[in-house]
């Protein structure tokens, strides 16, 4: 009986080494069925869809949603010193939380909040940070811009 366990546990750590030594998969942070984009994955575009509709490409291969309703709140959360948010919807609404986002560009010509054009109806959570370099601000050329939440005072 205790050879058997031995045994078994031995099996048990041998198959434990061989999964952490090939690596463990990470879930990534980012919901697109719940409208949530983490940063850290990649950057983060809002852009014109058909009609009044936006669409969201994010993560590090650039994956696109589908078009939604502009009235949909979008969340971008995660920490990263090399990737951005950018917004470029012309006549168009787009509603952003920004959830203890924090975006540090430490070099470079990068702007960590772009909206090129198009409104924004922002909303704070949490503690968030946006960081540019150069004479970049943190956010850049924005259209209409309005913020609110409990991260903003």
């Amino acid at each position: 009986m205790k050879f058997k366990r031995t045994i078994w546990l031995m099996l048990l750590l041998m198959t434990v080494a061989v999964i952490l030594s090939s690596g463990i998969p990470v879930l990534a942070a980012s919901d697109p069925g719940n409208y949530v984009f983490d940063v850290s994955e990649g950057n983060v575009t809002v852009a014109a869809g058909s009609g009044t509709n936006i669409r969201v490409t994010y993560g590090a291969s650039q994956i696109t949603t589908a078009d939604f309703a502009n009235t949909q709140e979008i969340t971008i959360t995660g920490q990263s010193t090399g990737r951005r948010v950018t917004v470029n919807i012309p006549a168009n609404t787009a509603n952003i939380i920004m959830e203890n986002l924090d975006i540090e560009f430490s070099s470079g010509d990068s702007c960590a909040f772009d909206i090129i054009n198009g409104t924004v109806n922002l909303t704070l959570n949490g503690t968030n940070i946006l960081k540019s370099q150069k004479s970049r601000a943190a956010c850049n050329r924005w259209k209409t811009l309005t913020v609110q939440g409990d991260g903003f005072s």
